[in-house]
């Protein structure tokens, strides 16, 4: 019986270790393209702020110390960053074209939650194919 639990414990133990030796040779073999992560990741920090900062536009129009021109050139660049984002990530992963060059219509935020995932996925799955960005 103690022969039994130790033949066990010795399995489980190699299997486990089979298993490190899999993920470090991966890790290994990852060829992930720095510039292009922060690229990716920077783009997805413009949208996130973008959608839980939507308030902000209202508050850059309803500032008293920001002439009419100031205003306008602030909420052309959250709107022009946000826009450039989505672009980006239409070259790589799956984004509605309605979205990636329309200056009328932005992504509803369900949708955004939705596609945000499938970038993610994309960017996981293929992060080690050394990915070049695409001017």
């Amino acid at each position: 019986m103690r022969k039994l639990r130790i033949i066990y414990f010795l399995a489980i133990l190699s299997i486990g270790c089979a298993g490190n030796k899999k993920l470090d040779l991966e890790r290994e073999n990852c060829n992930e393209n720095l510039i292009f992560k922060k690229e990716f990741f920077s783009n997805l920090s413009i949208l996130d702020d973008y959608y839980k900062n939507k308030s902000k536009s209202t508050n850059i129009a309803n500032d008293v110390q920001l002439n009419f021109e100031e205003k306008l050139e602030k909420l052309d660049k959250i709107k022009s960053d946000y826009y450039k984002a989505i672009r980006f990530f239409s070259k790589y992963s799956k984004t509605n074209s309605e979205y990636a060059g329309n200056y009328i219509n932005q992504i509803p935020y369900n949708k955004y939650l939705n596609y945000r995932n499938v970038w993610i996925n994309w960017y996981e799955k293929n992060k080690c194919k050394n990915l070049e960005l695409i001017e």
